[in-house]
């Protein structure tokens, strides 16, 4: 994706992270994090595209440079 340098100053430069259950049809509730854009320590309002991580085991996870 390319941005262009007027719309450089609205990227975010980190994410707020929100721990939530979502409730599923069958009454099941699962635990989600979602991480909201961020620019300044301050959430930025408006839409944004959404990557949805999915995963058995664990609802966060580390990842490592190694």
């Amino acid at each position: 994706m390319t941005v262009s340098i007027e719309h450089q100053a609205d990227l975010a430069d980190g994410y707020e992270r929100e721990s939530v259950y979502v409730e599923m049809q069958d009454g099941c509730r699962i635990a989600v994090d979602v991480l909201h854009p961020a620019k300044g320590g301050r959430r930025l309002d408006g839409e944004f595209p959404t990557v949805l991580h999915a995963t058995p085991y664990r609802r966060s996870f580390v990842t490592s440079s190694t």
